[in-house]
């Protein structure tokens, strides 16, 4: 069989015909290249060695708001870039010629408008056979809104920084302890008021139970709390207890806790906010001993005064119906004694209410003196005869105080030790006074009966008595303690029963406001 052949079918277009179809080929791909160009997602231009813009695409003329007649040949890059980005075509020019091209700079562009927005900037340099630089081809995107949400990050964390630095500022300057304990209630974190407070530093209890700090009494009720904290996370809870200090001493202390969780939300641990309640707790304490002190007093002047005075009326109703007149006059004696009794009690308690109510009234005090003087006024007393007294001065310096209340002092305490001295030996009383750095001290030591054990931390109780055979009033050494606290000062005791007794008293030379300066 024979195979027909195939004649190609002959290209009827002349020579001319066929060069005007390759140019209109030509000039489609052209327009097609050249829309490509303009209507590319992303802006392209580029610049000669000088920075004048020569070519760039319709994207980054419609970003600019310019139009190509108003920026072609005619800006200069630099014009483009906002404040931020000034200068940098001179900067990336030197890295452009040796790297030939610059990537992923970030700069700010200012529209025809004023406003600005940000591009992220890659060029090439296009350099001729020599190396020189002829021009760039550059593209730019439009990054505004990463950069916009980079910089609201960048507030944010700065915000949150600031915020972080103020928490840190208030945590460590906090008046309060500010405590973190774990769930086992060991302690992981302390602020540095910790050392103010409690005279430790943070690392010094880091990790110890509170067990070890919070004083045995106080320990059943803080678990407690610890443990509603855990059963009520809403809820914060407050209890009262002593910490021991650094130095042993117990410090009375308020907390405020709440329960937190772990960020496993495991595992539980308790933020506790802690002061220093010790001068508040004090000042209840001794209102509370005020008002039982005032409680004690009216008692007790109304029973001191009320016994002489029924002596008193019943001894003037015997008076009346005695007919033998001897016997009537012991009568007058026996109320010369009451009466005498209840004008001890009234004395004793004007002088109370002038020392707790009064201001003192300073001046110099000549204490050698002072003590001659009251050992003087005694001298009549039946018994002080008997009494040996010595006295040993060591003042060099004026003593400012105020005198009516240091001889209240002095002769209750020398009234007392001769009052109480002992009858089966040879009674003594020695005062010696030295100065200290703030003013003086003052020792007074006798050999008489001495006080018990049990009696001497209420001897400068109100109406207190320590012995049987008292004959006062119960008020003397109370006096004594109201006066010296009034002047500032503190008195201690020592005695042992049938030895004797050792007072000693320091007080501050307060000096009056016409003598500042030179005491």
């Amino acid at each position: 069989m024979q195979i027909p052949k195939v004649i190609p079918a002959r290209n009827t277009m002349t020579f001319g015909e066929e060069i005007i179809h390759q140019e209109e080929n030509y000039q489609s791909a052209l327009e097609r290249l050249r829309d490509l160009y303009d209507n590319a997602p992303c802006g392209y231009h580029s610049v000669n060695g000088n920075g004048l813009i020569i070519e760039m695409n319709k994207t980054e003329l419609n970003w600019l708001g310019y139009t190509r007649e108003e920026v072609i040949g005619k800006m200069n890059i630099n014009e483009l870039y906002a404040p931020s980005s000034k200068d940098s075509f001179k900067k990336d020019y030197p890295q452009l010629i040796r790297d030939k091209g610059v990537k992923d700079r970030e700069l700010e562009f200012v529209r025809k408008d004023g406003s600005t927005f940000f591009v992220l900037l890659n060029a090439t340099a296009r350099l001729d056979k020599d190396g020189n630089f002829l021009i760039t081809r550059s593209t730019i995107t439009d990054i505004t809104e990463r950069k916009l949400a980079e910089q609201k990050l960048h507030r944010s964390e700065e915000k949150m920084r600031s915020q972080e630095e103020l928490f840190r500022i208030l945590i460590e300057a906090s008046s309060d302890i500010i405590t973190l304990l774990d769930a086992d209630y060991r302690i992981s974190y302390t602020n540095p008021s910790l050392q103010r407070v409690l005279g430790y530093e943070p690392d010094e209890i880091a990790g110890k139970a509170i067990y070890e700090l919070i004083h045995p009494d106080d320990l059943p009720g803080v678990i407690k709390a610890l443990s509603h904290d855990s059963s009520n996370p809403a809820e914060v809870s407050s209890e009262k207890y002593r910490c021991k200090h650094k130095n042993g001493k117990w410090i009375y202390m308020e907390a405020m806790g709440k329960s937190l969780l772990s960020k496993d939300s495991k595992r539980r641990a308790y933020i506790i906010n802690s002061r220093d309640i010790s001068a508040t707790v004090q000042t209840e304490q001794q209102l509370q001993y005020k008002v039982n002190e005032l409680n004690t007093f009216m008692y007790k002047a109304t029973h001191d005064m009320r016994a002489p005075l029924s002596s008193l009326l019943g001894l003037i109703a015997l008076a009346k119906l005695e007919p033998d007149h001897d016997a009537m006059f012991h009568y007058f004696d026996m109320i010369d004694e009451s009466t005498r009794k209840m004008d001890k009690i009234l004395i004793d308690l004007v002088d109370i209410t002038k020392i707790t109510q009064g201001i003192p009234e300073i001046s110099e005090v000549n204490l050698s003196l002072l003590m001659s003087e009251i050992i003087s006024s005694l001298g009549n007393t039946p018994g002080y005869n008997e009494i040996v007294f010595s006295s040993q001065i060591q003042l060099v310096r004026p003593f400012y105080s105020d005198p009516k209340l240091l001889r209240s002092i002095l002769q209750n305490l020398l009234d007392n030790s001769a009052k109480y001295r002992s009858a089966g030996r040879k009674n003594y009383i020695d005062m010696e006074a030295e100065e200290t750095a703030t003013g003086i001290k003052i020792f007074i030591s006798d050999n008489g009966i001495g006080i018990a054990d049990t009696f001497q931390q209420k001897v400068f109780e109100m109406f207190y008595r320590a012995t049987v055979h008292s004959s006062g009033t119960g008020l003397g050494l109370y006096i004594v303690k109201n006066a010296i606290e009034k002047l500032g000062g503190t008195i201690e005791l020592e005695s042992k029963l049938n030895v004797g007794t050792r007072v000693t008293i320091n007080l501050p030379c307060t000096c009056p406001v016409s003598e500042r300066g030179t005491c």
